[in-house]
């Protein structure tokens, strides 16, 4: 049988270095937790941008061994999926850019069904229009 050998400090220090990483997208919390079971072994990334998000976190995990989504085969191709997926995140200025635009999108859909004065609805599409031209929707 061939292992794919990786130790628990290795793993800790990754674990590590994903929770600083999280840390420097200034998420309101954010955290990656590593379990082993007999029959699987997983990484929870959970992510929460705003204070009034606290229970509403956003999760991904990766598993190996199982039969749910995000399957790897090794830890190893588990931390590289990690790092990879981590690297993709926006910040949590970013989430709640993206969150204030479909806010304002939903009061401009609003003010169209209203059947309001175009002159109301011209704000919110201009607003719309500047956050969209200065967000970043990914670091890569």
């Amino acid at each position: 049988m061939d292992y794919d050998i990786i130790t628990l400090a290795t793993i800790q220090c990754q674990l590590g270095s994903f929770n600083a990483r999280l840390k420097e997208l200034d998420y309101y919390t954010a955290e990656a937790e590593f379990e082993v079971k007999p029959d699987r072994i997983r990484i929870r990334l959970m992510t929460c941008p705003a204070v009034e998000d606290k229970y509403a976190h956003e999760t991904f995990t990766f598993w190996t061994d199982s039969n749910e989504y995000n399957t790897v085969d090794t830890v190893r191709d588990m931390l590289d999926q990690v790092h990879e997926h981590i690297t993709n995140l926006p910040t949590g200025d970013e989430v709640l850019k993206q969150r204030l635009t479909r806010t304002i999108e939903a009061a401009r859909g609003m003010a169209i069904e209203l059947n309001l004065d175009e002159k109301m609805i011209n704000p919110f599409v201009e607003l719309m229009k500047s956050l969209a031209s200065n967000a970043i929707t990914h670091r890569k």
